[in-house]
């Protein structure tokens, strides 16, 4: 449990600990051994003709659904192995994760830009023997993600020579940036006068893991009232001890839950672990959320972030 939430918070406060196996059955061969291994012709001759300029890989989960979201993913070459959204992403080539993508692959595809959510050294070779831009996106709140938006939108869209389609999609992206913009603004006026819970943000067991208060996400909840009860505590993720929950009880804490979970027993799997160390929870107080909508600065969570906050609010804590 506690290593499927580090992982969680390391792969862009948001990705699913199980990679999908979303490249293109065309794109894989077997070998004698039955070894997998990449049929980079196939590769060539399909991610690289039907991307368009500028060509994109992407090893943010987060970013990929951005692409998405801003209408612009025929600019995709291939994706990290964590991408699982939306549903179309299982057609795109997959080239490895952040800190150790497949290496050949992407000197294969030479895409014009790469976004990561981290730097890595083998992005930071790769970048110098390719001369691809090197986009870095971890938003740390709603209001950089839009700015990212924005910023993601221009630089895709941009061109010497602009074309019908390419306008089209500028407008479209747009409009999409300022609906968003409207819906978080909206929501914010909202919740202004919110009554304050405390809250906090559950990874994992085997020590107990929780969420820093200068995260995407905790700082996402505070608008809906949720205020994380570890101001001080300025990692994005520590060790929460015994004395101080016995000292602070919380009144809400807040889980991811894959969907091959059951709510209950993943609320008892918690209730376990923090009766271990002496800490009596009613499930009732246990708010869990499906992990890859809560752990990505994404688009898919602002969507989300309504029915977030009304469950935070409707919440009655029982003792």
């Amino acid at each position: 449990m506690m290593k499927k939430g580090i992982v969680l918070l390391l792969l862009s406060l948001g990705v699913s600990a199980f990679a999908n196996t979303p490249s293109n059955a065309a794109n894989t061969l077997i070998d004698q051994q039955g070894i997998s291994t990449i049929n980079y012709s196939a590769v060539e001759n399909t991610a690289t003709i039907l991307a368009v300029r500028p060509r994109i890989i992407s090893l943010s989960p987060a970013a990929t659904e951005l692409i998405y979201d801003l209408g612009l993913e025929n600019h995709l070459l291939a994706i990290d192995k964590n991408s699982n959204y939306p549903e179309q992403t299982k057609q795109l080539q997959s080239i490895g994760d952040a800190f150790s993508p497949n290496r050949e692959l992407l000197t294969l595809l030479n895409p014009d830009i790469v976004i990561s959510f981290s730097l890595s050294p083998v992005i930071e070779q790769a970048q110098q023997q390719l001369q691809f831009e090197l986009l870095i996106m971890q938003p740390k709140n709603i209001d950089e993600l839009l700015t990212q938006a924005q910023r993601l939108a221009q630089q895709i869209t941009k061109t010497k020579q602009p074309t019908e389609e390419a306008n089209h999609n500028q407008q479209q992206a747009q409009q999409s940036i300022k609906q968003w913009q409207h819906r978080w603004d909206t929501l914010k006026k909202q919740y202004t006068q919110a009554p304050k819970k405390k809250a906090f943000v559950f990874l994992g067991t085997q020590p107990i893991y929780a969420l820093g208060k200068e995260t995407f996400l905790s700082q996402s909840l505070q608008t809906c009232g949720a205020e994380n009860m570890f101001p001080h505590i300025k990692q994005s993720a520590f060790i929460l001890s015994a004395e101080e929950l016995i000292l602070n009880p919380p009144d809400i804490i807040i889980a991811g839950i894959a969907s091959s979970e059951h709510y209950p027993t993943k609320q008892a799997e918690i209730q376990k672990a923090l009766g271990k160390i002496g800490i009596n929870i009613h499930s009732n107080n246990i708010l869990l959320f499906d992990e890859d909508i809560l752990f990505r600065p994404s688009i898919r969570f602002l969507n989300h972030l309504p029915q977030l906050c009304e469950a935070i609010q409707q919440h009655k804590v029982k003792q």
